[in-house]
């Protein structure tokens, strides 16, 4: 947990830092895949408490788990003109046109824990899972001691 706020603190910083040039505020969309979820609500604290103390206006929207409802959202913020989208997506393989709308309007493309396909983001930002990596190795392991190869 503490590593995961580190990299939010970074994320943020990095945004407000590669944004804030234009000497005025900026403004984030947040565009989570659902905040029902209570991991996504703690990230979402972290990260607006963080970006509003550095001056950032923050435009948080869930899709509450429906890729349709979570473009139409981003399409929404780029409308109000966010200078940086964070997105955590939903379905990562049907934002690559919102986000290319998105570039077209200068707006910096952050993907957040899960990546964007075909899709020309700035940044991307996820977090190495050991335990997960480990049990993903130990599957193969299991059939290859067994002799079972197909």
């Amino acid at each position: 947990m503490k590593i995961k706020n580190i990299l939010l603190t970074l994320c943020t910083s990095l945004l407000l830092t590669n944004v804030a040039a234009h000497a005025k505020e900026v403004k984030i969309g947040m565009a989570i895949d659902d905040l029902r979820l209570e991991r996504w609500q703690k990230d979402r604290d972290i990260f607006v408490k963080k970006a509003e103390s550095l001056g950032a206006k923050v435009f948080v929207q869930s899709a509450n788990g429906n890729e349709e409802t979570q473009m139409s959202q981003i399409e929404n913020m780029i409308n109000r003109g966010v200078d940086v989208l964070v997105i955590i997506p939903y379905n990562g393989q049907v934002l690559s046109n919102v986000v290319k709308e998105a570039k077209q309007e200068g707006i910096k493309v952050l993907a957040y824990d899960r990546m964007i396909n075909d899709a020309d983001i700035d940044f991307y930002i996820s977090f190495f899972r050991y335990e997960k990596s480990v049990t993903a190795g130990k599957s193969p392991g299991r059939y290859c001691s067994a002799g079972i190869t197909s």
